[in-house]
């Protein structure tokens, strides 16, 4: 059974990503297209397919950030504790660098 082909700008709709990106992927084989002609058409399987692992790619990035902003702002918490300081103080500290 075969799918459907989509052409550039499907893809780049598709993944929410810039012609560059698309250009970039292509050249690195993170995304297998063929000419037809000038123009670049891809398997639309293979699309869904890379859109699936970069979607679980950016929730594992996200975990790991919210996580580093947890334990930053732990520290930042115990920071100002140590120090006397109060969130006063470090706004006029932050607006003062």
């Amino acid at each position: 059974m075969s799918s459907r082909m989509l052409t550039s700008d499907e893809v780049m709709d598709v993944l929410n990503i810039s012609r560059h990106t698309l250009s970039q992927w292509i050249k690195k084989r993170r995304l297998e297209g063929h000419k037809v002609g000038r123009r670049w058409v891809f398997d639309e399987g293979d699309v869904l397919t890379l859109k699936e692992s970069e979607s679980n790619s950016l929730e594992i990035y996200s975990d790991i950030l919210l996580k580093r902003k947890l334990v930053v702002d732990r520290i930042l918490s115990k920071s100002i504790k140590m120090n006397g300081l109060t969130s006063a103080d470090l706004v006029r500290i932050a607006r003062n660098e």
